[in-house]
């Protein structure tokens, strides 16, 4: 915004806002998809975000002129493309430009970029899957380079018909699951699963995972079964949260009668970390309190119920104090005696 304030000296807030062209700016971003172009606008829309705030209609009006694709070239019939370059980028929207430049930018210019996206996307609106595949993809690229899109990412997100789009984008299984929270740096996977948390908060999550149940807890396995110490252990919590989501009901169910997820979880029930036991438990629980076990899981835990029993015996004593924790291993060795 800087340069533009230079620019135009010292005038009135809305004489600066008045002399900035949003149309013009773009237009100069897309004849020269430039990092210094890249800048220009999002100093404009600083520039046009400065008080006196716009009003809704104002801002309404510069969230649509950001997410407009171009629907003709010169020459071409009226809503036709124009002609392809084959990679897709000139049929981007100006934030879709911005996020893909993003990788362009200096660390510091990534951040004020955000910053001026999450700011004019105040409050979200609906975006388009091309959007969240193109970011997510550019996340897992340019990792940790591109860590700011994250708060941008989680900002969207807010709004649940966007949460819906994300968990349905084709990229959500194959990189915000199966590649960002196996990162080997824990700054990118623990952003990562702050997405995923804010993703499965959503009221929108609860069909997604009914109507996903299978390619999702598949995914998810891997993560569960990660070598990475940091990556099981947030993978449990998230599990964990989603599982006990009263909206999650009959995904719970489904999980929790299923032989292959016990077995799963009594395995990293004796994972060497305390940690990862710690967290096992608050996913093996549900399964032994479960009234309506199915057969296959109640037999196998009757089969082992002497070894768990012992095993859940003073266990994490240090945690005692945390919630209700003491109480419900309590509960679950109770239960399991008196298979």
């Amino acid at each position: 915004m800087a340069g533009i304030l230079k620019a135009l000296g010292r005038k009135s807030s809305d004489d600066v806002k008045a002399k900035v062209s949003l149309p013009a700016l773009i237009a100069s971003l897309r004849a020269d998809p430039s990092p210094s172009n890249l800048e220009k606008l999002c100093e404009g829309v600083d520039v046009l975000l400065s008080p006196p705030s716009p009003s809704p209609s104002e801002l309404e009006t510069l969230q649509n002129l950001l997410l407009e694709r171009p629907t003709a070239a010169a020459g071409s019939p009226a809503g036709e493309p124009g002609p392809s370059k084959g990679d897709g980028e000139e049929e981007r929207s100006p934030l879709e430009m911005c996020v893909g430049g993003m990788p362009q930018l200096e660390f510091e210019k990534k951040k004020s970029t955000c910053a001026t996206l999450l700011n004019v996307l105040s409050p979200p609106p609906p975006l388009p899957t091309s959007f969240y595949t193109l970011l997510t993809t550019i996340q897992n690229s340019n990792a940790p380079s591109c860590l700011p899109l994250g708060n941008l990412l989680r900002h969207t997100l807010s709004h649940p018909p966007n949460a819906s789009t994300y968990l349905e984008s084709p990229t959500f299984l194959t990189v915000s699951i199966m590649e960002l929270p196996l990162s080997p740096n824990f700054d990118v996977l623990s952003d990562a699963f702050s997405t995923l948390k804010v993703s499965f908060t959503s009221p929108t999550s609860s069909p997604y995972l009914e109507t996903n149940y299978t390619p999702f807890f598949t995914s998810f396995t891997h993560l569960l079964t990660s070598s990475n110490y940091v990556t099981r252990r947030f993978s449990l919590q998230l599990l964990s949260s989603v599982l006990l989501s009263r909206s999650n009901f009959n995904v719970m169910m489904r999980y929790i009668s299923s032989l292959p997820s016990l077995k799963q979880i009594m395995n990293l029930l004796r994972d060497p970390h305390p940690n990862i036991q710690y967290e096992s438990f608050h996913v093996f629980k549900v399964f032994v309190v479960n009234p309506r076990k199915t057969k296959e899981v109640e037999e196998v835990l009757r089969l082992n119920k002497v070894k768990l029993v012992k095993f859940l015996e003073g266990r994490w004593k240090d945690r005692e104090g945390e919630g209700n924790f003491k109480g419900e291993r309590e509960l679950v060795r109770k239960t399991l005696e008196e298979l």
